[in-house]
């Protein structure tokens, strides 16, 4: 296979994931979605289809549960969809909330496959 094609073939797989949260989490984190994450999953695809829509949604679960890997690629999701608007990241401190922050920093500085699915970011 060429430079070429896997460069193809990469932005194809960005294309779904730009439209897809669930692919988004595959394609961009490596991370298969696990059964307690199916919900989750669900209700932000929901909010990225439609962001004014006003739905709301907390999540409260065990630590090591995967919330902030979620909310992380959630936010990183929303901000290359959305790259003109704004978003909020709520945490129980500020530290937590400093280093999530950070996390989607990275992500969107120097991520391959982020730029392969949001190349204009």
């Amino acid at each position: 296979m060429s430079n070429n094609d896997i460069v193809r073939r990469l932005f194809e797989r960005g294309k779904q994931a730009k439209v897809d949260f669930e692919d988004y989490l595959r394609f961009v984190f490596d991370l298969q979605v696990a059964k307690h994450e199916k919900e989750w999953i669900k209700v932000c695809q929901k909010i990225g289809e439609n962001p004014t829509s006003g739905l709301k949604y907390i999540t409260i679960s065990p630590p090591g549960s995967g919330k902030s890997t979620c909310a992380i690629a959630f936010i990183s999701w929303m901000i290359g969809k959305y790259p003109n608007n704004h978003f909020g990241l709520l945490s129980y401190a500020d530290r937590p909330a400093w280093d999530r922050s950070t996390a989607i920093r990275k992500i969107i500085e120097s991520s391959k496959p982020f730029h392969f699915t949001f190349p204009d970011v």
